[in-house]
């Protein structure tokens, strides 16, 4: 297997040089450089056949969120067709577990569960191979940054139909290697890019491993995304995995030149646990709690198993947590609205009622 994907990285280098006008032998230890990088993305995305972490992401969206919230993750990816995802909001103030609206998702052979955990319900559908999975597993940010793939039954992420995954951009004809190594915050890397869309610095002494990645429009030639990997750790056998990732999204979208770099996000991912093939678990399997509830495609619920009874015991802890036990203080301005409000309705019934007695007075008249 890995005599064959060499021949084809092999192969796309020579076909990218001949479509570009030069010859076969042109520069050949340049091309022996970048056909050695991009079987090295290859091996990366191999070898990793299986993943399991939890990280917190920090500052992803400063304006849903103000400061102190965190997502908090748990992921699960295995060779051919296993994923799972557990998604929960934190706070400073707050632990994710107490997220009322923590949710989990698994997927396995063909089929996918979704569960609203403190709603003891789910819903359920099919997957088929080669096709996307939900869209909340599509766009695993971890999986997405890191470019690995493990569950490969199912269709790899691309942006905008186009290669950005380790394993594609590995038998892609639209990369180049630059022919000088560049340093980034020290660390020499070889350059693999993708002219006006997508460049990838590389630890030339890891081959594989991503030091940073830029993302641009291909419109416009602006920066949308630059991706900044560090302190990266021995995870498996010759696998070395970044612990912190810094995400920064640029305002591409403005008009002038000058502001496209202005940050719009910058947030930061750092991974807390993290194992790699052999050490992950066996799966996730969901279980159906006491009292569930599916959710049918026309949002009827129907409940699956029996019991249940405890479930308002559990709401009613998780409602406790949110109580504030504060005196409540007094807000002259809600008072002077109120009062305005009750004058207002006072002299609409005065007016009513006022009316209302004209009409029986005038009607009484007609009929002496």
């Amino acid at each position: 297997m890995n005599v064959i994907v060499a021949c084809i990285v092999q192969l796309t280098v020579l076909l990218n040089r001949s479509m570009a006008g030069e010859s076969p032998g042109h520069s050949a230890e340049h091309n022996n450089r970048e056909a050695l990088v991009l079987q090295s993305l290859a091996k990366m995305d191999r070898d990793i056949y299986a993943i399991h972490a939890t990280y917190l992401f920090t500052g992803y969206s400063p304006t849903l969120y103000p400061p102190g919230y965190y997502l908090y993750r748990e992921v699960f990816a295995k060779r051919p067709d296993a994923f799972y995802q557990l998604n929960a909001h934190g706070h400073d103030a707050q632990p994710w577990f107490d997220d009322v609206k923590m949710m989990k998702l698994y997927v396995h052979a063909g089929s996918w569960i979704s569960e609203q955990c403190v709603n003891r319900s789910f819903s359920e559908g099919t997957v088929l191979r080669g096709a996307q999975m939900p869209p909340v597993a599509q766009s695993e940010f971890l999986l997405f940054a890191l470019g690995i793939w493990p569950a490969n039954d199912y269709r790899a992420p691309t942006i905008r139909g186009e290669p950005y995954m380790l394993r594609d951009v590995a038998v892609s004809k639209l990369y180049r290697l630059r022919s000088n190594m560049e340093r980034v915050k020290g660390v020499r890397c070889d350059v693999l890019e993708r002219p006006g869309a997508d460049i990838l610095w590389l630890d030339a002494e890891h081959p594989g491993a991503l030091v940073a990645r830029e993302t641009y429009d291909r419109g416009s030639g602006a920066l949308m995304q630059r991706l900044e990997f560090s302190a990266p750790e021995p995870a498996a056998q010759a696998i070395s995995i970044p612990r912190r990732i810094r995400n920064i999204q640029y305002d591409w979208h403005a008009k002038q030149e000058s502001e496209r770099r202005r940050h719009v996000i910058d947030a930061l991912l750092t991974i807390q646990e993290l194992e790699l093939n052999e050490n992950v678990p066996a799966g996730f399997v969901f279980t159906a709690r006491p009292g569930m509830i599916r959710v049918g495609r026309d949002m009827t619920p129907t409940q699956v198993t029996a019991g249940g009874t405890e479930h308002l015991d559990e709401l009613a802890e998780v409602v406790s947590k949110y109580y504030i036990n504060e005196p409540r203080k007094t807000c002259w301005y809600d008072v002077w609205i109120a009062m305005v409000v009750g004058l207002a309705a006072s002299v609409i019934i005065q007016k009513r009622r006022a009316m209302t007695q004209r009409k029986r007075f005038l009607m009484s008249e007609q009929r002496l």
